[in-house]
């Protein structure tokens, strides 16, 4: 296993994040009536319990997805026929 600067997270915390999230929606639907809204709502819960979880995992990001890439593409430098 490589040794990595940054720390992502292990089964442990995701099932933290997971019971910290859902234990929030679930308190959030105490008096809803509507089945429309229940169903947005537990949606747009897990989307986003899902989007914290793969960031998390993936460790940092590069900073600027527009940064300058090396000259080499699709096999061919730049500038050559």
């Amino acid at each position: 296993m490589s040794n990595q600067n940054t720390q992502t997270m292990d089964e442990t915390q995701i099932a933290e994040l997971v019971k910290k999230e859902v234990s929030a929606w679930f308190s959030s639907q105490q008096n809803q009536t509507d089945g429309y809204e229940y169903e947005k709502t537990f949606v747009e819960c897990w989307r986003s319990v899902g989007r914290k979880v793969l960031q998390e995992s993936m460790g940092r990001i590069p900073g600027s997805k527009n940064e300058k890439k090396t000259q080499k593409q699709s096999g061919r430098y730049r500038g050559t026929q």
